[in-house]
């Protein structure tokens, strides 16, 4: 029997005509960035916030609402500049191929013209910033002084999981660049619920859903605070009822949903590395290979040779616990020290629970190749 008599409504990407909770976001953004920009003002804004959010969704919610505006959209999980940025910001308005080599001065020379053919402002929207703002303050420090430069009238909003602050040095202090920033909240239980109410709304038959099963969706995903975890065991759980030709979505389907699902280990927490992690991420997954577990002391011995293979050159200053630590709080791995045996001592043992390492190591393999 079908349930899903939407099936696009249950898609992470979908963007609803409106975007229920983040409403005073979505203001914060028109009052800081969009009315400025149409009056004339260019502004720099930092959105940051855990994964699931509703980040990205309110930065696709902006470019679909905003038609008097050129609001562009780029992903950058895997650009190191801003430049790279730009050239694809390029691309999107026609100007195809533009060359690599291509100067800040013509990039916004390009721009300045579109402006001059349309009449409209441009509004920059930088996901996944974290390598390209950390990589590239120059560039940052660029394209926030377009309008004095190169009299391009171009805001731009950076976003991220963390907060840029932490992690682009001088950027409150000698860079000279004024901007604001917007956090985004993990959700709570009651808010889950009512986004997934919703999406049950226009995704599914009256028939498929309950109160009860709704909520207990909602309960799995607090513990994440994150929607994306909601809307995916919601989806999941519809085409589990629908494969058993059930009339309507179960506890076990639910259940069973959760058990497919992964909410750790997303592109964008892959996105927040730089390449030493990533280079570390993926020789722990290299070292773990068709076991269970690896010791750091593995990954000590392979992560020189590991970088070399990809030819990226190791920072002298890094660190393998202070590294294993950051890995570990993002949540995409697991340690604890374990005996050797024999009185042989104890080792730290790393571990890998949530995803295959063959599909965790072709995704982080894809990030380096495209950073180095």
């Amino acid at each position: 029997m079908l349930l899903v008599r939407k099936p696009e409504a249950l898609d992470a990407a979908y963007i609803p005509d409106n975007l229920k909770l983040r409403e005073k976001e979505i203001q914060a953004i028109e009052q800081a960035v969009i009315q400025p920009l149409r009056s004339g003002s260019s502004n720099v804004m930092m959105v940051y916030g855990p994964s699931g959010v509703g980040k990205t969704t309110t930065m696709k919610f902006i470019q679909k609402t905003f038609g008097d505006i050129a609001v562009l959209y780029e992903n950058a999980i895997a650009h190191t500049s801003m430049r790279q940025v730009l050239l694809d910001s390029l691309n999107r308005l026609g100007r195809i191929n533009p060359s690599l080599f291509l100067s800040y001065e013509s990039i916004f020379g390009y721009l300045n013209k579109y402006q001059a053919r349309t009449g409209k402002k441009i509004l920059l929207i930088v996901d996944e910033a974290r390598n390209c703002l950390r990589s590239d303050p120059e560039g940052l420090r660029i394209i926030s002084k377009a309008h004095e430069t190169f009299g391009t009238m171009i805001s731009v909003i950076f976003v991220s999981i963390e907060n840029p602050i932490n992690f682009v040095p001088g950027i409150t202090g000698n860079m000279g660049i004024i901007f604001s920033t917007l956090r985004f909240r993990q959700y709570d239980v009651e808010e889950l619920y009512s986004i997934a109410m919703e999406r049950c709304r226009i995704a599914l038959i009256d028939e498929a859903y309950d109160e009860v099963i709704v909520r207990y969706i909602a309960g799995m995903a607090e513990q994440f605070g994150s929607a994306r975890v909601a809307i995916e065991l919601l989806q999941k759980a519809a085409h589990i009822a629908e494969y058993r030709n059930s009339g309507t979505i179960g506890s076990d389907d639910v259940r069973a949903a959760r058990a497919m699902i992964n909410p750790f280990f997303t592109e964008s927490k892959l996105g927040e590395l730089d390449i030493d992690e990533l280079i570390m991420l993926w020789t722990i997954c290299r070292c773990i290979g068709h076991g269970v577990r690896t010791n750091v002391s593995c990954v000590s011995k392979m992560l020189s040779d590991t970088a070399q293979s990809f030819g990226v050159k190791l920072r002298k200053s890094m660190n393998v616990y202070r590294v294993l630590r950051r890995l570990e709080n993002m949540g995409l791995v697991e340690s604890r020290i374990m005996g050797m045996g024999d009185r042989k001592g104890v080792n730290k043992v790393i571990e890998i629970n949530d995803l295959p390492v063959s599909v965790l190591s072709e995704k982080i393999e894809r990030l380096i190749r495209g950073i180095a």
